[in-house]
């Protein structure tokens, strides 16, 4: 699986995930304006509600590939931050022998806000000259 092909299922992804959480919400009786609080009952209920959506994309992201996986991660790390290229990040990831677990939740984590980080890296990465297929 490339790269590119898992950065199209998180963007895919990411709506649906979303939809999903406004759903949940209403189901609880979540107020939108001020979302979910601590030690509020209806909050707490709806915490331990899974949103199926995000659990379809955690089962995917099981299903890439390690090296693939520190790309990604290092990708969306690239897109949100100046600090570094793209080649010094990876390898920053490299050396931190990140759990496949620790990875998957961080991106998840980061949903929805990672869909723009990573738009703007592969961006960043094309006006730099960089092939981004052949990450």
């Amino acid at each position: 699986m490339s790269l590119l092909e898992c950065i199209g299922a998180i963007l895919r992804a990411i709506p649906a995930i979303g939809a999903a959480a406004v759903r949940l919400d209403e189901k609880h009786g979540i107020d939108p304006t001020s979302g979910l609080r601590l030690f509020d009952p209806k909050s707490t209920i709806r915490m331990l509600d899974v949103n199926q959506e995000a659990e379809a994309l955690r089962a995917y992201l099981w299903t890439v590939d390690y090296e693939t996986l520190l790309k990604l991660e290092a990708l969306m790390h690239f897109g949100r931050d100046r600090d570094a290229s793209f080649a010094e990040k990876l390898e920053y990831f490299r050396r931190r022998k990140e759990a496949r677990s620790d990875i998957v939740r961080a991106v998840l984590e980061k949903v929805p806000a990672c869909g723009r980080y990573l738009s703007d890296a592969v961006e960043r990465l094309q006006e730099e000259g960089v092939d981004v297929n052949s990450l």
